[in-house]
């Protein structure tokens, strides 16, 4: 099993219910040493260019604010965006963003950066509390599947089960709204299965 760097903001309602649910469902199930956690006040561009520079991770996770070129860390600090961090952070790596429209250009520019591929979102991500464990688990599901030695192609439809489960569930109930907001997280999932400037949907961790 491949090791992998994440970044968790971790510092308002969203992101701290993000990782929580993360911590939970996915980083305290994995083997001691399989991962590098930046957290908090350790979610900065600086810590970020430290860990990512060494050789190491070959996956690199980041939860937070985002925008179309930008993944924000620990107080809304970018961390990836064009310009400011070096090829070598990310080249090699396969790279996955829990974080707003960042699928709509940075993905890109990771990729022509050097990274294997990229999976994340082209819009807002809803996160409203109906909805957030629903959401997280598919979410999540992505790099369980990764970490288990799915393609990214895979990882991404594996977490597209997911959403039209919980999206038929919700229907059965009666629960349209919420229904309504996991069809528009579900549908602004991309990856290299979506857009082929996001990188090889084949790649996979070693």
């Amino acid at each position: 099993m491949s090791t992998f760097l994440a970044i968790e903001a971790n510092d308002d309602i969203p992101t701290r219910s993000a990782f929580a649910y993360r911590d939970l469902h996915l980083y305290q199930s994995l083997a001691p040493g399989l991962l590098l956690l930046l957290t908090r006040f350790r979610a900065t561009r600086g810590d970020f260019a430290l860990e990512a520079s060494a050789p190491g991770a070959e996956y690199v996770v980041g939860v937070g604010h985002g925008d179309d070129d930008t993944l924000m860390g620990f107080g809304g600090e970018p961390i990836l965006e064009p310009g400011l961090y070096q090829p070598a952070e990310v080249a090699g790596r396969i790279i996955h963003l829990l974080a707003c429209g960042t699928a709509n250009k940075l993905g890109a520019d990771l990729v022509r950066s050097g990274a294997r591929a990229f999976i994340g979102y082209n819009s807002l991500v809803i996160v409203h509390k109906e909805i957030i464990d629903d959401f997280l688990e598919c979410d999540t599901a992505i790099d369980s599947a990764l970490l288990a030695g799915d393609t990214v192609a895979e990882a991404h439809r594996k977490a597209i089960t997911l959403f039209d489960q919980h999206i038929a569930r919700l229907r059965a109930e009666g629960s349209l709204l919420k229904a309504a907001l996991m069809e528009t997280n579900r549908d602004s999932l991309m990856s290299p299965l979506t857009d082929r400037r996001l990188g090889d949907p084949n790649a996979r961790l070693p």
